[in-house]
């Protein structure tokens, strides 16, 4: 049972409450909230109440959408019955840009997390009719199956006669999705703007993971694969204001001193210590990553660059987990407990269409990336402990052993 996502001073929404189900498992792509008396995908009881107060059983008839068969036929596939002004995600917008343009007499930090774009695909009107479905892209790996990879030999949603059409409307109500969250944001933008804030304020925009959107028949997360785990990293400096096509004429709005872009590897555990960095704050020892601020500033040479980059991934049980290490141009991927491995040339196969584990022309680079990974594993527990109990504790060495007498 998840706790209740939701607003207050220090912390703006966190988002993602239509991730979670009250009581409940995943099941099939949807939630199954049996013991939940709305049913699946409870956004939180403040945005309840906040709705409630606007449009009373506003809140419930989104859960007795969910409850209809078109709900689980169509895979989460439709329109939100709520208006654009009563949507979870411009609920969340408009929070932030009203703490934004209050006035604040101390620094202040603000994380907007939006609940989209993530099943339920149930963009409200305009947004759900913004791009026609039979003009959207039919992608060529919908049918398609990874190869040497277990499992692969499912069966998908997508593989009858009405699995384009389906996936079709998939990706029309993904992207409405998307432009809603683009309107919010500009909006967020045009808030910094009025208020003069550029000069002294970071702005991050990023996402926890990507979308399979129909390739090899699947939509969500759950793997490794280059759609799901590379993803938005864009990051505004203070000093830097938005083009004005992006945020408006008006007092204020002068051009973008430039656009860098970086193609080495970062993660997310660079983003703390970025804003550490932005703040003033000393990186404790134990924090994983680095600033950003660098490559940001057009000092390339001052930020080392990463030679591979960790993502890891674990059922709600923790039985199954999934770690994976990648490199400028390969992926190792370990899990257990059944310790499978996975090997993706992505300069020769960047489909990744099938797992080259068992290929003895890459006996060597697999060995050197478990080599890698396990290194890796060990100098970050390593670190957590150098920096934790053990700098606490004078009497401990360097590797938690009492000092010989």
């Amino acid at each position: 049972m998840m706790p209740p996502k939701g607003l207050d001073e220090m912390q703006l929404t966190g988002g993602k409450g239509s991730r979670w189900t009250v009581a409940g498992r995943w099941r099939a792509g949807m939630e199954d909230a049996e013991e939940s008396p709305l049913g699946p995908g409870q956004l939180g009881p403040v945005y309840a109440e906040w709705l409630e107060r606007k449009r009373p059983g506003a809140y419930e008839q989104i859960y007795a959408q969910r409850r209809r068969p078109e709900y689980r036929d169509q895979s989460t596939a439709i329109v939100n019955c709520l208006a654009a002004e009563e949507y979870v995600d411009h609920w969340i917008g408009e929070n932030t840009w009203n703490y934004i343009g209050r006035n604040h007499d101390r620094p202040w930090f603000a994380w907007c997390g939006f609940c989209g774009p993530h099943p339920p695909y149930d963009p409200p009107e305009p947004y759900a009719s913004m791009y026609p479905q039979d003009e959207m892209p039919v992608p060529p790996l919908l049918r398609a199956r990874q190869r040497n990879v277990p499992g692969a030999d499912y069966t998908s949603r997508f593989d009858g006669e009405n699995g384009e059409p389906l996936i079709r409307k998939i990706i029309a109500y993904y992207w409405g999705m998307m432009t809603f969250i683009d309107d919010m944001i500009g909006r967020i933008m045009d808030t910094l703007t009025r208020r003069g804030l550029w000069e002294h304020t970071l702005v991050l925009f990023t996402t926890d993971h990507g979308e399979m959107l129909g390739d090899f028949g699947k939509t969500g997360k759950g793997n490794f694969l280059e759609r799901v785990i590379r993803v938005p990293y864009i990051v505004v400096p203070p000093t830097v204001t938005l083009p004005s096509p992006l945020v408006g004429e008006g007092p204020g709005v002068r051009a973008p001193s430039g656009v860098r872009t970086y193609d080495g590897l970062v993660e997310h555990v660079d983003l703390v210590p970025t804003v550490l960095d932005y703040a003033g704050i000393e990186q404790p020892g134990e924090l994983p990553g680095q600033s950003l601020r660098p490559i940001l500033e057009g000092r390339p040479a001052d930020f080392t660059p990463k030679p591979f980059v960790i993502c890891e991934h674990g059922s709600a049980d923790l039985v199954h987990r999934s770690q994976c290490l990648r490199t400028d141009r390969y992926k190792y991927v370990f899990s257990t407990p059944d310790r499978r491995v996975e090997f993706y040339d992505l300069q020769e196969d960047p489909q990744e269409l099938a797992n080259a584990a068992g290929d003895p022309r890459h006996a060597a680079e697999i060995q050197r990336h478990a080599k890698l990974f396990i290194d890796h594993r060990l100098r970050t527990e390593t670190n957590a402990w150098k920096c934790g109990l053990a700098a606490q504790t004078p009497s401990l060495e360097t590797w938690g052993l009492p000092p010989r007498v």
